[in-house]
């Protein structure tokens, strides 16, 4: 699991593989109070990994993006 971002971008990917997400952030994040883990995941069927990114908006925390990476639907 390859993890990188910083107050304007994102990257999540496997290594080898053709990246999960690779884009900017609507607006910019405080990088240093943001994370990510890797955690289990135990869904009905589905026993697995996710990666659970943890955000902290710059400015207007409770003002909604339109997406989570710029220019997704």
């Amino acid at each position: 699991m390859e993890v990188k971002f910083d107050n304007l971008k994102c990257y999540v990917g496997l290594k080898g593989k053709p990246p999960i997400i690779d884009g900017e952030w609507p607006e910019k994040v405080h990088r240093d109070e943001s994370d990510w883990t890797l955690e289990d995941t135990f869904i009905q069927d589905y026993n697995g990994k996710h990666v659970h990114l943890t955000i902290a908006k710059w400015k207007n925390q409770w003002h909604w993006w339109d997406s989570a990476i710029k220019g997704d639907a």
